[in-house]
């Protein structure tokens, strides 16, 4: 049976009656606000206990700001750390002024509302910490305004939507870590600027990494904790990268077939009756490389033998100093099991003014700055403190070493490339990067120096 039009409109009316009575001197956003205050559940801190229907306009509540041009519109809502138990009310869409909605630490549940699209004023956007669950809503790509957006540490499920990556004014967090989150990466988010935070750790993404745009500049600690995930700058292959045998197309595929043409890596090498032009030049790229060898050899050699020198010569001054370097306050040391022979790990602040823990340095936001055949360079930002640059070497350890596989062998490799890593800390000049801490472990060297973010070498030495 059909319900009369102005049955729908009588019951419209005498609800906005009802409300009118219970919160008649109350604007459109302090009725927003206690839609929010109706739908928690449970407020253990009674925080919301200020937020009153009797009120003008909600600009005294506790964890409401206003705009300063008056007429109790709401310009921002922080209730961190309240363990607020409850959902997201839809009327929140009706504070068309906000521009600021904090509420991370709390055990809210439920999805995010759709209607939070209608909020084209909000800056900053911040659900971590909390039991939210359900897709990312696809309006959260049409805030304009959008500048920070942490959704961090939740129950959020679905795939990374592609708009997010197109928002205009993101310049700050763009935190997705520690939810279920699957799929592959867009490329879309190659277009992230780089000076964004990304965090997308503790996901269950897969596939390999977008090598576009900002991704490319992204450091390793972004993508950590999703196992199926793989590409630089995870040490992680995909599958197929270390095939190069070329994958000839099926029987009948023709020269004109695309998909054939797409499976064939590259021709096969053609074979030429004589010519002497190959042998020549691969003769002499032999040449070169054994060259290279041999002086890369005696380099070390000789710089083994003046470290060794100028140990065994200097003052007992300076012995104390190389000893302060390993043993300084501050200083964390960790070395992983010692049974059966295998190699440990150690983290050496030779600076006495660098604080930084190891933990803090592997989980810190990273950004390649420099690649060469030596290593890759980051730039570290952590929560707290200054920017400092990461070198990450690449050499692998010397296999031919006599040992190399025993304990002993390692022992010697690892003591090696401290008493070098702290030849560098002693070293003092005005242009020469000054080393703060260094890293081993059997599969890592890391070098920690002060950042400089002026340029480039050439520009720092010359002034240009």
């Amino acid at each position: 049976m059909a319900v009369p039009r102005g049955a729908v409109a009588a019951a419209v009316v005498l609800l906005l009656a009802m409300l009118a009575s219970s919160a008649a001197a109350l604007n459109t956003d302090g009725l927003a606000l206690l839609a929010l205050k109706f739908a928690v559940s449970d407020d253990p801190g009674g925080v919301l206990g200020s937020w009153q229907d009797a009120d003008a306009d909600p600009c005294a509540w506790s964890g409401v700001t206003c705009t300063d041009g008056g007429g109790g519109r709401v310009a921002a809502v922080e209730l961190g750390n309240a363990s607020l138990a409850g959902y997201l009310p839809s009327e929140l869409s009706l504070l068309s002024e906000l521009q600021t909605l904090s509420l991370p630490y709390n055990r809210l549940s439920g999805q995010i509302p759709v209607a939070v699209a209608a909020l084209q004023k909000l800056a900053a956007l911040d659900l971590a910490h909390n039991q939210l669950s359900g897709p990312i809503p696809e309006g959260i790509g049409r805030l304009l305004s959008l500048s920070r957006l942490d959704l961090s540490s939740n129950q959020l499920n679905g795939t990374l939507p592609p708009a997010i990556a197109g928002l205009p004014r993101l310049s700050g967090v763009l935190n997705l870590s520690d939810n279920h989150f699957t799929g592959g990466i867009p490329p879309e988010f190659g277009g992230i600027p780089v000076a964004v935070s990304l965090d997308l750790r503790g996901n269950d993404l897969e596939g390999e990494i977008p090598q576009v745009g900002s991704l490319v500049n992204q450091g390793p600690t972004a993508f950590d904790g999703n196992p199926r995930l793989c590409g630089f700058p995870l040490k992680v292959e995909c599958a197929g990268e270390r095939d190069d045998e070329p994958r000839m197309p099926e029987s009948g595929a023709g020269p004109s077939d695309p998909g054939a043409a797409a499976e064939v890596r590259r021709p096969p090498p053609r074979r030429h009756a004589s010519s002497p032009t190959v042998p020549i030049l691969a003769a002499i790229v032999v040449v070169v490389i054994v060259a290279g060898v041999v002086l890369q050899w005696q380099c070390r050699r000789r710089c083994a033998a003046a470290t060794g020198d100028e140990e065994e010569k200097g003052s007992s001054a300076s012995a104390k100093e190389k000893s302060a370097a390993v043993t300084l306050a501050g200083s964390e040391e960790r070395r992983s099991g010692g049974g059966g022979g295998e190699e440990g790990e150690v983290f050496v602040a030779v600076d006495d003014g660098f604080g930084m823990e190891l933990e803090e340095l592997l989980r810190a936001s990273a950004y390649v700055v420099g690649k060469s055949r030596g290593g890759i360079v980051y730039r570290v930002v952590p929560v707290r403190g200054a920017a400092v640059a990461v070198r990450r070497l690449s050499e692998p350890d010397d296999g031919g070493d006599s040992g190399g596989g025993s304990e002993s062998g390692w022992r010697r490799r690892r003591a090696a490339f401290e008493a070098e890593a702290a030849a560098i800390g002693r070293a003092r000049h005005p242009n020469v990067a000054r080393l703060r801490a260094y890293y081993y472990a059997p599969d890592e060297k890391l070098l920690i120096y002060d950042y400089l973010p002026n340029g480039s070498l050439h520009s720092a030495l010359h002034g240009w």
